[in-house]
């Protein structure tokens, strides 16, 4: 049995845009109790979870309307939330458009094993054209 609860603070000024989340499954099997919060207003979206388990593992999005055109994101992973500087894995992203019928994108993945050895492990450029022919 799968479990996702989220509350809202639509209530509360200041806090319209929080919600706290806990996600978990019941079984033997199952991954370990998340808990976490996120923030969802119209051009900025993020969400943290941490995992319960013995290792503490943290996860971050994030993504950001810059401008109309232009839109950028970001997923961190950590192995220890008690270790934040060794052992992360990070993608971030940009995508947007030109004109309303030429698109781009860029995303770029890595890994940090330790502070000082940060590596780009892949990146990836794409154009879109969807014209009328």
């Amino acid at each position: 049995m799968a479990a996702n609860i989220c509350l809202i603070f639509q209530q509360f000024e200041g806090l319209e845009y929080v919600r706290l989340l806990c996600k978990g499954t019941m079984n033997t099997n199952g991954t370990p109790l998340s808990v976490g919060a996120s923030y969802l207003s119209g051009s900025l979206k993020g969400d943290l979870m941490v995992d319960t388990s013995k290792d503490y593992g943290m996860v971050i999005n994030y993504t950001h309307q810059v401008a109309p055109w232009l839109i950028m994101g970001v997923n961190k992973k950590w192995k220890s939330a008690l270790d934040p500087m060794n052992n992360v894995k990070w993608a971030c992203g940009f995508t947007g458009h030109f004109e309303k019928s030429l698109q781009w994108g860029l995303g770029l993945n890595g890994k940090s094993e330790t502070l000082e050895k940060t590596a780009l492990t892949d990146a990836t450029l794409y154009f879109n054209y969807a014209g009328s022919n």
